[in-house]
C-alpha cells in the first residue's frame, strides 16, 4: 500500500488540501471556503469552527480519492497569520478569531512599542517592528474591551495550531507563528519574560510551548477520525506559517534564489545565510533547520489586486471583467516604458518596504495619446517596480539572489513575467504543477521530516520542485526600466507627504 504525505493550508478565504506520494507527486486535492466578517471600523473576523468544517470536508474528498490505494502516514498544517483565537479551561472558542487583516488594535500597539517597553528595545528583543497586524496588540485591545471573556481565556491559539488541536486534542504554537505573536526572544526562541511583564500578560501561561514545525505535536484523535476519514493514531507535526511552508514548497533552500508568490498581493522570499543584524524594512523568520539561518520576507499589498481592479475597470459588455488574454495582448502591443507612464501599486497602502498605510495607488504621466493598452502595461510595470524595490532592500542586507521562483496566480502571464524579469535583470524560473498549492507542499516536507520518512529539507525540494520555463530579461528592455525605475522611487517620495495630509482631511 502507497504511503502518503498530507499537507494542509488553511489560508485567508480557502483551505487548501493535498496528498502527495512520498517522493512528493501530487496524488489527491481537496478545498473548502469559509466567510470573513467585517462588522466594525478596521475589523476583519473569521468563525474557528468554519475553518475546521472546511478542513474535514477538504481531508474526506482526499480520503476518498485514495482509498484502496494507500493511506496517510503523516500530517501538518499551514495558515494565515497571525490571529487571536481564545479557548476557555474546557477549549470552546469564546469569540471569533481577530484575523491578520483586523487593525483596531492600532493604538494598543503603539503603547507597547513606545511607552511600555520602547521602539528600539521592543525591535531589538522581537526582532520585527511593531504593528497591530500581531497578536500581542490584538490581546491588549481585547483585555481592555473585553474584560469578561479574556478573564474566562486558557490559552490562545493561532489558525493552524487550532487545526491541530482538532485532529489531535493537544494545544500547540510552532516557531514562526510565535515570531508573529511578538512575545517570544527571537534570538533564544522562548516567551519573553520581559515583554510578558511589561505588558502584564503571563504569556508562558496562555501560550502553548513553541515546537518546531517538523515536531510531532499529537497524534489523530478517534473523534477527528470518524469526522475526516483520516486513520486514527496518525501522526501530526506542527506545521507553519502559509508563507514558510511556502517557502518549503518553492524548494528555497538555497542562498541562489528568492522566490514570488504572486496572489492577490505577493510575498517575496530571500535566504540569508547568516543573522541580520539589520533587516531593514523587511521581514525577517528564524529557519527551523538552521539557526544561524534566516528568511527575509516582503509582503506587496496589491500585486495581483491592482490586474483585478483593471479588469474589473474595463470589463467587457460591461459585465465580465477583460479577459486575461487581452490584458496580456494589450500590454504585449506597446513599448517597454508605456510612453513614459508609470504605476504606482499603492491600492491599499503598502507593506514592504513602505510600511505606509497613507500610500496611494496612482498613474504619473498620462496624456490625450495614452490608451488601454498603456495602462495595462503600467500596471506590470509598475508591479514589478515594486518587487524591485523590496530588492533593493535585501541587497542592503548583502542578500543578493540570482534568480527568482514564481508560482501562483500571476506566473500564469507570461508578458507579465518578461517585464518582471527585465525590470529585475534576473532570470525568473517559472513553476511546473501551477495547480499544487506550494504551503500545503512544504507541508508534507515537513510532516516527512517529522515522521522520518524524509531526512532534509534539500533532499524533498530535489524531488519536489520542477519548472516548466525559464525567462531570461531582454537586454534592451533592461536598458529602459533601469532608466525609468528611479523616476517611480522619486515621484512618490516627492508625494509621499502630500498624500498623508490628504489622507487626514
Amino acid at each position: 500500500m502507497e504511503k502518503y504525505l498530507l499537507g494542509i493550508d488553511v489560508g485567508t478565504s480557502t483551505v487548501k488540501a493535498c496528498c502527495f506520494t512520498t517522493d512528493f507527486h501530487p496524488a489527491a486535492y481537496g478545498k473548502g471556503e469559509y466567510k470573513t466578517y467585517f462588522e466594525g471600523p478596521s475589523y476583519a473576523e473569521q468563525e474557528p469552527e468554519d475553518w475546521w468544517r472546511a478542513t474535514a470536508d477538504a481531508i474526506k474528498k482526499i480520503a476518498g480519492q485514495i482509498e484502496g490505494k494507500g493511506e496517510i502516514a503523516g500530517i501538518a498544517v499551514s495558515s494565515q497569520s497571525p490571529s487571536l483565537i481564545p479557548l476557555d479551561e474546557k477549549g470552546n472558542v469564546l469569540r471569533r478569531a481577530m484575523i491578520w487583516m483586523d487593525r483596531r488594535a492600532e493604538a494598543e500597539s503603539d503603547y507597547a512599542a513606545n511607552r511600555l517597553i520602547g521602539h528600539e528595545r521592543y525591535r531589538r528583543i522581537l526582532k520585527s517592528e511593531p504593528d497591530a497586524y500581531y497578536v500581542l496588540p490584538k490581546m491588549l485591545w481585547y483585555r481592555e474591551h473585553e474584560p469578561e471573556l479574556y478573564e474566562k481565556t486558557k490559552i490562545y491559539l493561532q489558525v493552524n495550531g487550532y487545526i491541530n488541536y482538532k485532529l489531535t486534542g493537544k494545544y500547540s504554537i510552532d516557531l514562526i507563528h510565535a515570531v508573529a505573536v511578538q512575545g517570544m526572544d527571537y534570538g533564544k526562541q522562548q516567551w519573553s519574560k520581559e515583554i510578558e511583564e511589561a505588558v502584564d500578560i503571563p504569556l508562558r501561561e496562555v501560550l502553548p510551548a513553541i515546537s518546531k514545525p517538523f515536531d510531532i505535536i499529537g497524534q489523530v484523535t478517534a473523534q477527528a477520525a470518524k469526522i475526516t476519514g483520516l486513520k486514527e493514531g496518525t501522526p501530526v507535526a506542527a506545521g507553519a506559517t502559509d508563507t514558510i511552508s511556502a517557502y518549503y514548497g518553492y524548494g528555497m533552500v538555497s542562498d541562489e534564489g528568492a522566490a514570488e508568490m504572486i496572489g492577490t498581493s505577493s510575498i517575496l522570499l530571500f535566504n540569508s545565510s547568516k543573522p541580520l543584524q539589520d533587516y531593514g524594512r523587511l521581514l525577517v523568520k528564524p529557519s527551523p533547520f538552521q539557526k544561524e539561518k534566516e528568511i527575509l520576507v516582503a509582503a506587496i499589498n496589491a500585486s495581483g489586486a491592482s490586474v483585478e481592479w483593471f479588469r474589473k475597470l474595463f470589463s467587457e459588455n460591461g459585465k465580465e471583467k477583460l479577459s486575461y488574454g487581452t490584458l496580456d495582448r494589450d500590454a504585449a502591443s506597446v513599448p517597454p516604458g508605456a510612453g513614459k507612464l508609470i504605476y504606482f501599486p499603492y491600492l491599499s497602502g503598502e507593506r514592504s518596504p513602505l510600511f505606509n498605510g497613507y500610500a496611494k495607488g496612482m498613474f504619473i504621466g498620462m496624456t490625450s495619446s495614452t490608451g488601454r493598452e498603456h495602462l495595462a502595461r503600467a500596471v506590470f510595470e509598475g508591479t514589478s517596480y515594486a518587487v524591485r524595490h523590496n530588492f533593493e532592500e535585501a541587497a542592503k542586507r548583502g542578500v543578493k539572489p540570482q534568480y527568482v521562483v514564481c508560482a501562483g496566480g500571476g506566473a500564469k502571464s507570461r508578458e507579465w513575467l518578461k517585464i518582471k524579469a527585465s525590470v529585475l535583470n534576473m532570470p525568473l524560473k517559472v513553476m511546473e504543477n501551477e495547480e499544487v498549492d506550494r504551503a500545503a507542499l512544504g507541508d508534507a516536507i515537513f510532516a516527512g521530516i517529522g515522521i522520518g520518512l524524509v531526512n532534509t529539507p534539500e533532499e524533498a525540494a530535489k524531488q519536489a520542485v520542477r519548472y516548466k520555463e525559464i525567462i531570461e530579461p531582454n537586454p534592451e528592455w533592461v536598458k529602459i526600466y533601469d532608466r525609468l525605475y528611479p523616476f517611480y522611487r522619486s515621484m512618490y517620495q516627492h508625494l509621499e507627504n502630500d498624500l498623508q495630509r490628504l489622507e487626514k482631511i
